[in-house]
């Protein structure tokens, strides 16, 4: 089985205004502000208990992991994680969806101090609801999704702070902290009944796009036999690029050590550690993704604004210099893109698609993020790669 090194960077969402063309106004995403605590924005509703005049399968239900604590599947302060799990129609039992959710990560004692302030839920499950109403590729609605509202349906929360692919104890003076996403991933699949599955399509979205990334192999390592695809959620985007590279590697900088690192006991592909690419930063989302062998597709936006924020020193699109740093930027991602066998890029300047509004509001020339995904999904024709122009 595969194992693989988390090289996440960790976004920071500063402002909602990107520059979408040179010669358009600049594109505010009003999504982002109200929700500017939770950096993966997906439109899921969360509730203590059903109407019980609602439809029942609009809603998902919490389940804890089985012996969470014996299997060292828990969130960052012990908690048992959960799952929010709707079972599939009469005949699409043996088809699934799982959803990592994302928001960001913690990578030493001063930002695992804040973030605990500040975004517990990231962090523990104590306080979460019983039940969820999905968006995206998680509702259960034929006409926001058609190709998949039938399929079982699994979203995984995000409490472990790792990219969901840790497996460790930190100490940070007298805070103890678990880090143990890679053991949540693999006993919620324990847990469910995937080895009836015909088909499974693992989905996350920033970090959650990231833990995909690290553990698709390892899903289709568990199911031979089964279809195992995947949809990496704006977490791939190229490295490191002029005129700006030195600014996106001091960003890198304020991301894990490689002490850190191995303290978290996180995911090394082994392909890529042997190869040239092995170094602190070489493994990361958008070099390993060459290594994943098991299909996947890629939602990227030029614009994606945590990106241009936290990783490339974006503080004012309204800057000469800055504007033609995101023009540069937004080249070389379409650059990058065309070497894809499979994406949707858009350059509307938002952050996350596949469980929120954006899998079917954003269009290129005709067509959505949730036609396109459906179209490589099932085989059904082109297109499958659409990348907006310049």
């Amino acid at each position: 089985m595969k194992k693989i090194l988390l090289i996440i960077l960790i976004p920071v969402l500063l402002f909602s205004a990107c520059k979408k063309d040179k010669d358009k106004e600049n594109v505010v995403d009003s999504q982002f502000d109200s929700k500017i605590q939770d950096e993966n924005v997906d439109d899921s509703e969360y509730f203590d208990s059903l109407d019980l005049n609602a439809d029942e399968r609009a809603f998902l239900k919490k389940y804890e992991i089985v012996d969470a604590e014996e299997r060292q599947a828990v969130c960052n302060d012990g908690s048992p994680a959960v799952y929010y799990y709707r079972p599939g129609m009469e005949g699409y039992e043996d088809k699934w969806v799982v959803h990592l959710k994302g928001g960001g990560s913690c990578f030493d004692e001063q930002s695992c101090t804040e973030r605990w302030k500040t975004q517990r839920s990231l962090m523990s499950s104590k306080n979460y609801n019983n039940y969820m109403k999905g968006a995206g590729i998680m509702s259960a609605d034929s006409s926001v999704n058609p190709d998949f509202y039938a399929f079982n349906h699994v979203y995984v929360p995000y409490c472990t702070s790792d990219v969901h692919s840790g497996d460790a104890e930190i100490t940070y003076g007298d805070k103890t902290m678990q880090m143990r996403g890679a053991n949540v991933v693999e006993a919620i699949f324990e847990d469910l009944p995937f080895e009836e599955a015909s088909e499974i399509l693992l989905t996350g979205s920033s970090a959650g796009g990231a833990g995909v990334v690290r553990n698709l192999d390892r899903v289709a390592d568990w199911f031979p036999n089964v279809q195992v695809k995947g949809v990496v959620d704006s977490s791939w985007f190229p490295f490191v690029m002029e005129p700006y590279a030195e600014v996106e590697e001091n960003a890198r900088k304020t991301a894990l050590t490689e002490e850190e690192f191995l303290a978290f006991n996180l995911f090394i592909d082994e392909t890529c550690r042997e190869s040239e690419d092995f170094n602190l930063v070489g493994c990361g989302v958008d070099t390993l993704t060459k290594y994943v062998e098991t299909p996947f597709f890629v939602y990227v936006d030029q614009n994606d604004q945590n990106h241009l924020t936290k990783d490339l020193g974006i503080s004012d699109p309204n800057d000469p210099e800055q504007l033609a740093v995101i023009d540069e930027f937004a080249a070389n991602v379409r650059e990058a893109a065309e070497g894809l066998d499979a994406v949707f890029c858009p350059r509307v300047g938002g952050h996350t698609a596949v469980a929120g509004l954006r899998f079917n509001s954003v269009e290129i020339d005709g067509h959505s993020f949730q036609e396109v995904l459906g179209n490589w999904y099932f085989d059904r024709g082109v297109p499958i790669k659409v990348i907006e122009g310049d």
